[in-house]
């Protein structure tokens, strides 16, 4: 399963309100004042003949940051999907040889989490998760490997089981240029660097910290 391309084309010409004017004068015909066409693209216009301006290729680091922070963003719909779905989504982006491995620790962490959590009868889609990407530092690019660290904080809710739980993290992965797409190829994971909080903070209730968490996510750090 691999992203599908959005392609949209837009195409309206207007000129002078959508009407070619052609004023006939005396003046010799090199010295009549020659009508501007506006063409209206997605709402903005430009003059017609003007060169389209082609967005910026991303570049080998942009694409390897963007891959690594899309892939620790999806902890909220790896975690909540079930085991057959769960395997699925994260085959989606990884390697053919390490998306097994990713789905089956994942499994595990998953179970562990509620133990610790302290109800071993709640299901893993019954949590509240949010996983939001902060920062990222592409650590190294070689052809067609790179490693990306990505810090994070992680929160979870869990229905009953007491205030939610903050979890600061710095993900590191392993990706490969597989069919012009890079793919998580190996994924290692430790606490913080972990800010403490204010003075004049207190600990939310966790019905407050659930309505916030269901929110719309902000993805990729708000970009």
């Amino acid at each position: 399963m691999r992203r599908g391309i959005v392609v949209f084309c837009a195409l309206a010409v207007a000129v002078l309100g959508g009407v070619v004017v052609s004023k006939a004068t005396s003046e010799p015909a090199d010295a009549q004042a020659s009508t501007a066409s506006v063409a209206q693209i997605d709402g903005n216009q430009s003059v017609a003949g003007e060169a389209d301006v082609a967005p910026p290729v991303p570049s080998d680091e942009d694409r390897v940051r963007d891959a690594a922070v899309r892939a620790v963003a999806l902890t909220d719909d790896v975690f909540s999907a079930g085991f057959i779905s769960r395997r699925e989504l994260i085959e989606s982006f990884t390697t053919d040889s390490f998306g097994p491995r990713l789905a089956d620790e994942t499994s595990q962490q998953a179970t562990k989490l509620i133990f610790e959590l302290g109800d071993r009868d709640i299901m893993p889609s019954a949590l509240s998760i949010v996983e939001q990407p902060l920062t990222s530092n592409v650590v190294s690019i070689s052809g067609a490997e790179a490693t990306v660290a990505v810090w994070s904080v992680l929160v979870i809710v869990a229905p009953g089981a007491g205030p939610a739980r903050q979890v600061w993290r710095t993900v590191t992965v392993d990706l490969k240029l597989v069919d012009g797409e890079w793919l998580v190829d190996a994924w290692n994971s430790i606490s913080g660097p972990t800010p403490a909080l204010a003075a004049e903070s207190s600990v939310s209730d966790s019905s407050d910290t659930i309505e916030v968490v269901e929110w719309v996510h902000v993805d990729e750090a708000g970009r």
